[in-house]
């Protein structure tokens, strides 16, 4: 009887063995992924990884979703499963996932596009990723007027930045590489580009002379000539390649009233005349206007890298900058040292401040300057993914430190060469104290006060610059 006894207590030791293995390997075992997610999963397991959650459901229009380590698989009746991720996967998200204006994707990312460009269809219209030009929505009038004239292999090309609204009549327009589209109630959605721009913008753009466009730019040769026309409200705009804009010109009065957009050619060209940029850091603050009415007294170009959190309560003075033709350019949203986060808390930082300063003034940046200069690999793969250009400075004036009109103005004068960049902070009085005689003494010296951007000649996102 006791080796029978014996030999069940061994035969129940193994078993307990055997159980203790085994359940921390089903405690560690992975969610589970069943159904059309599943399905879809097995298609796209190599690009989104593996499963970090079970299946949620109780979306908006019946939809359900999961996520994994590289993206996420959402599915509804309407729209099959699709996965998201990357880039485009955090504009949809900032733009408030499925309950947003661009709804579900009703396809995965499709890549291969030209200038190495990918994209992405949701239930009202598309998101585009452009390793130079950023990640934006396209949707409504404008995507549908983008549509008609060949999306990304357009004259336009690609996006450049998020819609804006609020325009005459109720317009919007959206800029785009090498143009904008423009929509209005009244005028459909067109886009506008090349010389045509030029004029149309030298004329008062939408609230000008020539009011909104009618149609899209219409091309033909006529004796080796190339003869290039649109239609507006008010007019038409013709031009002609031997002998440009053969439209009878505006009124100065009109043609004085353009202001803000930016046009082909750019104001001056840096790589032959002496360009300095003025750059103010950690506004707007209560002496940014004060600031501006000096620029704007003396035909003075600046970049402002905008703090997010005061984006919001200083809406009118970011408006005025754009409206001035300043740069507006990201300075996170609540100034950290970038560098002790991970990619997560650096893109959460740089994508509200976009979002901010787009929804006070319909621009987009293009530029960022991290706070304190502190920039790792990090931050700059994050700015990349943005679309962001990460600048830097080759003239420190010190100005947070030495809170002293003339010394400042000393310190610009006496080490801008061409193709310099200045630091200073439009949030010290005694910074806009030194203003006049700043921008007086270089215009003096024969320097063209100019954008960051104008300086450069454009910029590459990702790509760190100190100076021309």
């Amino acid at each position: 009887m006791s080796s029978v006894v014996g030999r069940l207590v061994r035969v129940l030791g193994v078993l307990g063995v055997v159980l203790a293995l085994l359940l921390p390997m089903q405690a560690n075992a992975a969610p589970p992924v069943t159904g059309a997610i599943g399905d879809r999963w097995q298609q796209v397991r190599s690009m989104i990884g593996e499963p970090l959650e079970p299946e949620f459901c109780g979306l908006v229009q019946g939809g359900c979703a999961q996520r994994f380590e590289r993206g996420s698989i959402y599915r509804t009746e309407r729209t099959g499963a699709r996965e998201i991720r990357g880039a485009i996967r955090d504009i949809w998200g900032a733009n408030g996932w499925e309950r947003g204006i661009s709804g579900y994707p009703t396809s995965g990312e499709f890549c291969g596009l030209r200038d190495r460009g990918c994209g992405q269809r949701f239930q009202n219209g598309n998101i585009y990723f452009h390793p130079r030009y950023g990640t934006y929505r396209v949707f409504g009038a404008i995507f549908d007027g983008w549509s008609r004239i060949g999306w990304e292999n357009s004259t336009i090309g690609y996006p450049a930045a998020g819609e804006a609204c609020g325009l005459r009549g109720g317009g919007c327009f959206q800029r785009f590489a090498n143009g904008f589209m423009y929509w209005s109630p009244a005028s459909g959605s067109y886009a506008v580009t090349g010389r045509i721009l030029d004029h149309w913008a030298a004329n008062g753009w939408e609230t000008g002379r020539y009011g909104y466009p009618t149609s899209n730019e219409s091309c033909r040769t006529e004796g080796g000539v190339r003869i290039c026309d649109q239609n507006y409200q008010r007019g038409r705009i013709t031009w002609r390649s031997d002998r440009g804009i053969v439209t009878p010109a505006a009124p100065a009065t009109v043609a004085a009233a353009a202001t803000t957009r930016p046009s082909a050619g750019g104001r001056v060209d840096c790589s032959v005349q002496r360009c300095v940029a003025l750059t103010y850091d950690d506004g707007p603050g209560v002496h940014t206007n004060r600031l501006l009415d000096t620029l704007g007294r003396n035909d003075a170009k600046a970049t402002f890298f905008l703090v997010g959190d005061r984006v919001p309560a200083n809406a009118a003075t970011v408006r005025r900058m754009r409206d001035m033709g300043m740069e507006i350019g990201n300075h996170s949203r609540s100034h950290p040292n970038l560098t002790g986060y991970g990619s997560g808390t650096i893109r959460s930082q740089l994508a509200e401040t976009q979002n901010r300063i787009r929804t006070a003034s319909g621009v987009t940046p293009t530029v960022v300057r991290p706070p304190y200069g502190a920039r790792n690999s990090t931050v700059d793969s994050v700015a990349r993914e943005q679309g962001l250009s990460v600048i830097m400075w080759s003239v420190d004036t010190w100005d947070w430190r030495d809170r002293n009109a003339s010394t400042v103005t000393n310190r610009v004068l006496g080490q801008a060469k061409p193709g310099s960049i200045i630091l200073m902070h439009d949030i010290h009085s005694t910074t806009v104290d030194a203003a006049p005689a700043i921008v007086s003494g270089l215009k003096a010296r024969g320097y063209e006060l100019v954008t960051v951007s104008e300086l450069l000649g454009g910029t590459q996102p990702g790509r760190v610059y100190t100076a021309r």
